[in-house]
């Protein structure tokens, strides 16, 4: 009888805890709801790739976004992308946040402050590796963010090797690093580089040309760091895994989204999402909370 009365009591706690839970999380999201939710994503996974993400916060400081006030962003170039509107057109609005360009480091290391991610998919892991096409010693994966949509191939001119592009981060949402690190890297610690592995052309046609296809590998055959998590996950992914790298030139990517994804200027979706984890729990899955297209 005792033990009964109480499991019936802790039922309830359970009941009325979780109950409380859902009803805080559910005030989280309505919190962190912009008044330009005029996109039909909800959360980070829904999104497709590639495709380019904003760490909204980090890109407003939290200012805009806490005042849930709709605003643009203007490129480098002068080129500025507006907020979708609920009727799936564009509001032109007031204010207009430049993209910021924080100078890459010269060893290709984490940008500092770096808020932009291209958000990728896996087409190829280590065991889709090709015979003769793939070095088995370095290559992680190919994703489908191919280096075009990211520069025209070049070198660089001092050392003649092939200029950075983008690095691997620890990423938004990685369900490959546990718990503890996937919380770690809410905020600023999702832009944390993944040491050790390089984002570039493959030689997937074994002429040693470039290819275009975004590829992931080791800097050197035995390239695993040791450094806990934040780098060994790679060497298991798998294919429809996502990930994000950060480019090192965040304005020169999204004009390159613009011309292959707004094609004559027909205002398509041009694959720039904001994000953001505003209000909700350490850890969770960033909720997409807007939009922008051309004008």
């Amino acid at each position: 009888m005792m033990l009964n009365a109480t499991f019936s009591f802790f039922s309830v706690l359970f009941a009325l805890f979780f109950l409380l839970e859902k009803t805080t999380i559910s005030h989280a999201f309505s919190a962190v709801r912009p008044a330009f939710a005029g996109h039909a994503c909800k959360y980070l996974s829904d999104l497709p790739t590639p495709s380019i993400v904003v760490d909204v916060p980090a890109l407003t400081d939290g200012i805009l976004f806490d005042d849930g006030g709709a605003f643009s962003i203007r490129i480098r170039s002068g080129l500025t992308l507006y907020p979708v509107s609920s009727d799936s057109g564009v509001d032109y609005v007031d204010p207009v946040v430049d993209l910021p360009v924080p100078p890459p480091s010269a060893d290709g290391a984490d940008v500092p402050g770096a808020c932009v991610y291209i958000h990728t998919s896996v087409l190829r892991s280590r065991s889709d590796i090709e015979a003769l096409r793939d070095d088995p010693d370095l290559f992680l994966a190919e994703v489908d963010c191919g280096t075009p949509l990211l520069r025209d191939f070049s070198f660089d001119d001092a050392t003649g090797s092939p200029r950075p592009l983008a690095y691997l981060c620890l990423g938004l949402n990685n369900h490959h690093v546990g718990p503890y690190y996937w919380a770690r890297s809410a905020g600023s610690g999702s832009a944390m580089e993944a040491p050790g592995i390089v984002f570039g052309d493959g030689n997937y046609y074994g002429d040693d040309h470039p290819d275009g296809k975004g590829t992931l590998t080791w800097k050197r055959i035995g390239g695993n760091t040791n450094d806990g998590k934040r780098s060994e996950w790679a060497q298991f992914l798998k294919r429809k895994d996502t990930l994000q790298i950060i480019p090192y030139d965040p304005s020169d990517v999204v004009e390159r989204f613009v011309r292959k994804f707004d094609f004559m200027g027909e205002q398509k979706c041009v694959r720039v999402y904001g994000v953001s984890r505003s209000g909700l729990p350490l850890g969770a899955e960033p909720r997409v909370v807007c939009e922008w297209r051309c004008g």
